[in-house]
């Protein structure tokens, strides 16, 4: 199976989750830059060859953009027989959720409440670290507050972009810079992308993480998973406005995989 992932290869964070895997796991790794390249890669990949391949996609339950994204790949897998029985969908909050979760309980975290309501998915507009940095504009959707929590809740050193301190998903801790501080602790890179993996309860077969009750991409097992994972993302969007969505709910109701 080939994994298809809608971020940057180039993304810290991509590079990361790769170390958590044998280079015979992570060659199999394929990146869209953006969602509304991930069914043309999955078409890519199954005429190279891949017999199935799965598409990490961000399901933003406050961006209806989103919702549109996997409506559409859904259709295209029953209506397109290169892809008919050929992918499953894995929906994920954003891949720097997971980052965010597996870093939450070190002690490179700075804002903890602020990153319990990203996690638990709480109303966020009015959160005091949001509002003491006018931050509203930039935290419109449950996404962007996550890159908002990864960029400012933590150590700069999570940062995921091109600055030189951004350095723990590249290097093991300690490292030999001056950011280093009494809050690092000696960690190999190797553990780092464990925990990031481990933070994701749908991960691609062969990973190296030793957890017996993780569950691995197997396209049948999988399947139903997606569809779980659809509707509890779904549910989160009562978390964040106080009422459920009906019609995403609906929506979701509607959706499920080629026999």
């Amino acid at each position: 199976m080939d994994y298809i992932f809608e971020d940057k290869r180039s993304s810290k964070i991509s590079g990361l989750l790769r170390k958590a895997y044998p280079d015979s796991v992570s060659s199999h790794f394929f990146y869209s830059n953006g969602s509304g390249n991930l069914i043309n890669e999955a078409r890519k990949r199954l005429r190279s060859g891949a017999e199935s391949v799965g598409l990490f996609v961000d399901f933003v339950v406050d961006n209806e953009y989103t919702w549109q994204t996997i409506n559409k790949i859904f259709a295209a897998e029953k209506e397109e027989s290169l892809l008919r029985g050929n992918l499953v969908v894995v929906p994920i909050p954003c891949i720097e959720y997971f980052y965010i979760k597996s870093l939450a309980k070190t002690n490179l975290a700075r804002h903890t409440s602020s990153i319990e309501t990203c996690l638990e998915f709480k109303p966020y507009i009015r959160d005091p670290l949001v509002v003491n940095m006018n931050a509203e504009n930039r935290c419109r959707t449950h996404e962007k507050f996550c890159k908002f929590i990864l960029n400012y809740a933590f150590y700069p050193c999570v940062r995921d972009n091109n600055d030189k301190n951004s350095l723990y998903a590249v290097v093991d801790c300690l490292c030999s810079t001056e950011i280093q501080n009494d809050s690092c602790k000696v960690e190999s890179l190797a553990d780092k992308a464990l925990r990031l993996a481990s933070s994701m309860r749908l991960i691609p077969c062969g990973s190296m993480v030793s957890n017996a009750n993780k569950e691995t991409l197997d396209l049948a097992q999988a399947k139903v998973t997606s569809l779980e994972l659809l509707n509890e993302l779904a549910d989160k969007s009562a978390t964040l406005t106080g009422k459920l969505n009906h019609a995403l709910h609906k929506q979701l109701q509607s959706l499920s995989y080629s026999s």
